[in-house]
This record gives C-alpha cells, structure tokens and sequence, in this order.
C-alpha cells in the first residue's frame, strides 16, 4: 500500500519538492481524519454528538489564528486535542452554568483573545505581517463565536451556544497556557 500511495504522488510530483509538498498534505489529512473521527466518537460516548461537531469545528477554526500551547509532537497535539473535547463534553454534561457566568466567561475569553492573539511558537515566529493578519482573522473569528453564544441564547439553540462558548473559552485558555510555557522558554515543535 505505502509504496502503491508513492508510486501515485512520484506520478503526481514534477520534482523532489512537490513531492514532499503531496506528502505533508496526505499526512495533514490524515491527522485530521483521525482527529474527526475522534470527535465522533467521543460525541457518541457522552451522547453530545452535535454538540462534540459544532466544537470540533469552532475550535478547527479559531485555534490556529488565537495561537497558543502547542504539544512538541503531532501525536501529542492529538492527545491533547481528544481530551480537550472529552473534558468539554464532560463538563457539559456534568456542570450547568447559569447564563451570566457564560456570558462573562466569553467576554473574557474575548478579551484574551482580542488583545493576546496571536499567542506565537518561538520555533515557527510570525512576521510582523503574519501577525497583523491572524491577529485580524483571530479577532473577527472570535467575535462572531460570541455573537453565535449570544443568539444561541436568545433564539433557544443551547447546543449552538454552548459549543460556540466552549471554543472562545478553550482557545483562550491554550493561549494563556502558551503565553506562560513559552515566557518560561518552553520548547515545541
């Protein structure tokens, strides 16, 4: 089979670099295939599938441009990133937060993102550019989660809220959790 999937992407490949281009792609998708599959299954085993889904997809999109901790490894990042969605719909199937502790968890989770983002790996620093421009995408992509959690609440979509909530809160405490592990000079990679 591997050599079958080389054969293809050498085919594919004009040069030495694209092929390592294909390669790196493959192996994204793969990582998240595996991730979302993950996600469903965890969805299953706390019986918060859409719940699971709508967070999978917040965090998908808002974590890369909030930054923050990143494991050393991909299997890491996976680990991590399986139990962050159990411990959410753990929480949300054992812990009941009355809407204005949502409300102000979000506000400030909004803050640390909208003045901390992007949280940068000192392995892989940003232009000043890069930064201006996830900075941007970070903040925009933040505020509609909030104006989600919010009509979430007013027009009776619980799930909708509490995932969009559940995304500004997590991302923000990675970020935090970066902004402490890389001040101390952590590694990752």
């Amino acid at each position: 089979m591997k050599q079958t999937l080389e054969h293809a992407l050498w085919r594919i490949a004009s040069n030495p670099e694209d092929y390592q281009i294909l390669c790196y792609g493959l192996e994204q998708c793969f990582f998240y295939a595996v991730y979302f599959l993950s996600a469903i299954v965890c969805g299953l085993l706390w019986g918060e599938v859409p719940f699971v889904l709508l967070l999978y997809c917040g965090l998908f999109l808002l974590r890369p441009y909030g930054g923050g901790y990143h494991a050393d490894t991909k299997a890491g990042c996976f680990c991590i990133s399986t139990a962050v969605l159990h411990f959410a719909a753990a929480g949300k199937s054992f812990l009941f937060l009355p809407s204005p502790a949502v409300f102000f968890l979000c506000a400030c989770s909004l803050l640390i993102l909208w003045f901390w983002g992007p949280v940068e790996n000192p392995i892989h620093p940003l232009k000043s550019e890069e930064r201006r421009k996830y900075a941007k995408k970070g903040r925009l992509l933040a505020c509609t989660y909030a104006l989600l959690a919010v009509a979430g609440v007013f027009f009776q979509g619980r799930v909708l809220c509490e995932a969009a909530a559940s995304a500004l809160i997590l991302t923000a405490i990675s970020m935090a959790a970066g902004k402490k592990k890389y001040a101390k000079g952590g590694r990752s990679d």
